[in-house]
C-alpha cells in the first residue's frame, strides 16, 4: 500500500529542478505581497481627522453662499434678457443684427432679400429667409416690433436704390421655363450663361420640366437659388414632351436622363419579347424596375 501511494506521489507529484525553483519563487511572490501591506500600515498607520461640528456648519454655509450667488447670476441673466430692446429688421444696422446673434451670411442673406426689394410687414417674415438658423429666427421673433413709418432701411449703414420709396418698383414677369431661351433665362437672378446653358439642355434631354424642384437636379443650380427665384419662374405642362414606351427606340430613350441605358435596354427586350406594354403597370413586370423608379419614369414615359 505504502509502494503504491510513493508511486502515486512520484508519478503525479514529481518536479525536475527548474520546476522546484519556480514554485519556490512563486510562494515567496505570494508570502511577500501578504506581508508588505501589512507591514507598511504598521509602519505608517492610518491618521485620524477630527472633523469638529462649527467646521461642518461653516461648509454648509459657504455651500449656500455659493448657491445664492449662483442664483443671482441667473437673475441678472434674465433680467439683461429681458432688457433687450425691440428692433425693427427694416432699420436695424448690421451691428443691431450681430447682437441679436446672427452671423455675418445670415445679415447678408437679409440684405439681398432687401436689396430686391423685400420688405418685413410682419415678423413671420422672417421665416420666408432661405439659410437662417430657424432656431434663432424663433428666438429673435418675439423681439420684432415693425413701424410703418419709416423709411425702409434707413438707419442702415448700407443703402440700397431699389430700396427708395420714390422710385416705382420693378415688376417682374414671371418666366415660363419650358419655353424661355438663354437671354430671358440670364435676365434672371444668379442665372450666368453657363447655367442658362445647362438649364436648356437638361430641359432638351427631359423633354421639358414637369415642376421647379427638377430645377435642382442640374448641376451647378442650388437650393437657394430656386428659393431666390420663386414667383419669378413657372412650367406649363402641356409643353412637355413624353415618351410612347410601345414604339421609342433604343437610341433615344437611353438619352433620357431618368431612363438611361440600363434600363431602356430592359423595356425594348420586354416589348420586343412579350409584345407592346397594354398600360403602365406593365413596367412592373420588368425585374429592375421597383417603387421608386416606376414612379419617376412613368411621369414621362406612356403606352398607346
Amino acid at each position: 500500500m505504502n509502494r503504491k501511494i510513493e508511486k502515486i506521489v512520484k508519478t503525479y507529484f514529481y518536479f525536475n529542478s527548474s520546476e522546484r525553483i519556480s514554485i519556490i519563487g512563486l510562494i515567496t511572490l505570494i508570502i511577500l505581497c501578504i506581508a508588505i501591506p501589512q507591514l507598511y500600515f504598521k509602519l505608517f498607520p492610518l491618521k485620524k481627522v477630527d472633523i469638529q461640528i462649527t467646521e461642518l456648519k461653516e461648509q454648509e454655509q459657504s455651500f449656500f453662499n455659493v448657491n445664492q450667488t449662483t442664483e443671482t447670476d441667473e437673475e441678472t441673466s434674465l433680467s439683461a434678457i429681458n432688457s433687450i430692446k425691440k428692433f425693427d429688421p427694416n432699420t436695424a444696422s448690421d451691428e443691431d443684427l450681430a447682437s441679436l446673434g446672427l452671423n455675418q451670411k445670415s445679415i447678408k442673406t437679409i440684405r439681398n432679400y432687401q436689396a430686391k426689394g423685400g420688405d418685413f410687414k410682419i415678423a413671420e417674415d422672417l421665416k420666408k429667409l432661405y439659410g437662417i438658423d430657424k432656431n434663432i429666427i424663433e428666438s429673435i421673433i418675439p423681439l420684432v416690433e415693425i413701424r410703418n413709418d419709416n423709411n425702409p432701411y434707413q438707419n442702415s449703414s448700407l443703402k440700397f436704390d431699389s430700396l427708395d420709396k420714390n422710385k416705382s418698383k420693378k415688376v417682374f414677369e414671371v418666366l415660363e421655363i419650358n419655353e424661355a431661351d438663354s437671354e430671358s433665362l440670364v435676365k434672371l437672378y444668379r442665372i450666368g450663361p453657363s447655367l442658362a446653358g445647362k438649364i436648356i439642355n437638361y430641359r432638351k434631354k427631359l423633354g421639358g420640366f414637369l415642376n421647379l424642384n427638377q430645377l435642382i437636379e442640374i448641376w451647378g443650380f442650388d437650393e437657394d437659388i430656386l428659393y431666390d427665384l420663386q414667383g419669378k419662374i413657372k412650367v406649363d405642362i402641356s409643353k412637355v414632351r413624353r415618351l410612347n414606351l410601345n414604339n421609342v427606340d433604343l437610341e433615344t430613350l437611353k438619352q433620357h436622363p431618368y431612363y438611361k441605358f440600363k434600363l431602356s435596354q430592359a423595356i425594348v427586350n420586354y416589348r420586343l419579347q412579350h409584345g407592346n406594354f397594354k398600360s403602365m403597370l406593365d413596367l412592373r413586370n420588368i425585374r429592375i424596375v421597383n417603387d421608386s423608379i416606376f414612379k419617376l419614369i412613368s411621369i414621362y414615359g406612356y403606352v398607346d
